[in-house]
């Protein structure tokens, strides 16, 4: 494969799409199987892609809630899942681009604590699990944070939780931010976070 082709595990993927369209070329995506996104936002992930047999759901568009979806077991044959996966606490983000923040990742209707968040991760995983089919992949979005000076390591959290599930972890990329990351208050007592993580599990 030419060097420009490669796909490497870690990358500046420009948005999501991007990343999703290498997830294509790996072979995580197929665009005839029947495909379900239950935390579909704004649809960002599928701008440059998108299945035949495309299923979406938000609480927000829908009122589907992705911890309790409305389907019989092994019914979808790839599952996209992208969580509220950082906790805000009480924090604001300065500027104009608050609010598009909290749209994009669900941040308004989270829950306010890091634990409370892993397990809404955690029972939207377990879901996507039952409804997805055997042998196939599901992707999910996640991310490790820094929340009130403690590291919190939710992108472990969440393979363990999928381990649990019986999930095998088949691939794991390094989406970085071409964005600055949230600043610490006071002195910078740990790296701050500057990239999200896709893990690719299969059943």
């Amino acid at each position: 494969m030419p060097q420009d082709n490669i796909i490497f595990a870690a990358s500046h993927w420009r948005n999501n799409a991007q990343l999703i369209e290498d997830c294509v070329k790996l072979g995580y995506l197929d665009k005839g199987k029947s495909t379900l996104d239950p935390t579909y936002g704004r649809g960002k992930w599928w701008t440059n892609w998108q299945p035949d047999n495309f299923t979406y759901h938000d609480l927000k568009i829908d009122q589907v809630d992705f911890t309790n979806l409305p389907y019989e077991d092994n019914t979808f044959e790839q599952i996209c899942f992208d969580p509220p996966y950082v906790c805000v606490g009480g924090r604001t983000t300065s500027g104009p681009n608050q609010k598009t923040m909290y749209e994009g990742f669900g941040l308004d209707v989270a829950p306010r604590t890091p634990q409370g968040v892993q397990d809404l991760i955690d029972r939207g995983l377990t879901e996507c699990y039952r409804v997805l089919k055997p042998k196939s992949y599901i992707l999910v979005k996640c991310q490790d944070y820094n929340y009130a000076s403690k590291f919190r390591a939710g992108t472990y959290w969440t393979i363990h939780h999928a381990f649990s599930l019986g999930l095998t972890l088949k691939d794991r990329m390094e989406h970085l931010s071409y964005g600055r990351p949230q600043p610490e208050r006071g002195p910078q007592r740990s790296a701050r976070r500057n990239l999200s993580t896709l893990l690719i599990f299969r059943k």
